[in-house]
């Protein structure tokens, strides 16, 4: 089983994690901060590129990086954390 399979976001809206222009990530961050895996869902995104459904695209995947809310924080919070030498997303012992 991966750790995927026990995310609390399983089933959310991609739109929470992956919002439009004006639109905030609190609903997303509210989730993950619930979530079991909050440290794995970090040590993804912060190891490879994220690939995502692109909504209008008819199912086709397109690579964002390691934009959006992973591990209960944003990409921007992701940035600072690790130009401020910070070990990302240990958020539980």
């Amino acid at each position: 089983m991966s750790w995927r399979d026990s995310a609390a976001c399983l089933g959310a809206s991609t739109d929470w994690f992956f919002p439009t222009t004006g639109k905030t990530v609190t609903k997303a961050q509210r989730l993950c901060h619930m979530c079991p895996v909050i440290n794995e869902c970090n040590d993804y995104a912060n190891s490879r590129d994220v690939f995502i459904p692109y909504g209008d695209r008819g199912g086709s995947f397109t690579v964002i990086g390691k934009f959006g809310v992973w591990g209960g924080l944003s990409h921007d919070e992701r940035m600072d954390q690790q130009s401020d030498g910070v070990r990302v997303g240990r958020f539980r012992q």
